[in-house]
């Protein structure tokens, strides 16, 4: 997983916009789980979790090595990639979960080497 300054910047700028919009409810934190309530898909919001997470995925070091992929929808997290170990696979889901904003975690990473294309 590679983040570049484009997308830290992209990041910074739309941290920035979803700060500053008005919410009338309180964030929900986030719990992993393979069952999700449908949200409203809010575009910069998602984009900004997405950023965020997949940061924060790349910074946490027993995951800098793995191949995991993060798509954000309504506030419902995707795992998918590939993981060593089921530990890693734990982590990487936990993470997700306290991220606020998260509403749940789905999480289709597996364990093994990642799939040729």
């Amino acid at each position: 997983m590679r983040v570049s300054i484009f997308h830290l910047l992209s990041a910074a700028l739309v941290g920035v916009l979803v700060a500053c919009e008005a919410t009338a409810a309180a964030p929900v934190r986030g719990r992993a789980t393979g069952l999700c309530p449908s949200g409203e898909a809010r575009f910069w919001r998602d984009q900004a979790l997405t950023v965020r997470l997949a940061g924060q995925l790349q910074m946490h070091q027993p995951l800098r090595r793995e191949r995991i992929e993060v798509q954000v929808r309504g506030g419902v997290v995707l795992l998918s990639g590939s993981v060593s170990s089921p530990r890693q696979q734990r982590a990487a889901a936990q993470l997700a979960a306290r991220v606020e904003g998260v509403r749940c975690v789905q999480n289709f990473m597996r364990v093994g080497p990642p799939r040729s294309r």
